[in-house]
């Protein structure tokens, strides 16, 4: 495998691209890839990739690391002017629609 890197360095940049994760599920993460690509020269860039495939591949739910705002639920109405990665578990194309239309989807 490539040059390790350090954990706390792989969370600094999964949270500049607006992915939460708690240091325990990352250094899990870590070290269960550094086992399937044992031997392999894997670059900083693409360790990255991969922990980001994982990180998509996770029902955020189970992470327990929301990314909104503390206070939303108490709000009826607010506008978050920030980023945040969300995870669509269920979408029903033809009911939402119409309420997503203004939407912008946009991936990091």
């Amino acid at each position: 495998m490539g040059v390790p890197i350090p954990a706390q360095q792989m969370l600094d940049w999964l949270q500049s691209h607006y992915m939460n994760v708690p240091l325990e599920w990352l250094e899990a993460c870590l070290e269960f890839l550094q086992q399937e690509y044992q031997g392999k020269n894997i670059s900083i860039e693409q360790m990255r990739m991969l922990v980001k495939e994982q990180w998509l591949l996770v029902d955020l739910k189970d992470l327990q690391c929301g990314c909104l705002p503390d206070n939303i639920a108490q709000s009826l109405n607010c506008s978050l002017p920030d980023s945040y990665a969300l995870q669509m578990l269920a979408f029903l194309f033809t009911v939402s629609f119409k309420s997503c239309r203004g939407w912008r989807m946009k991936t990091c």
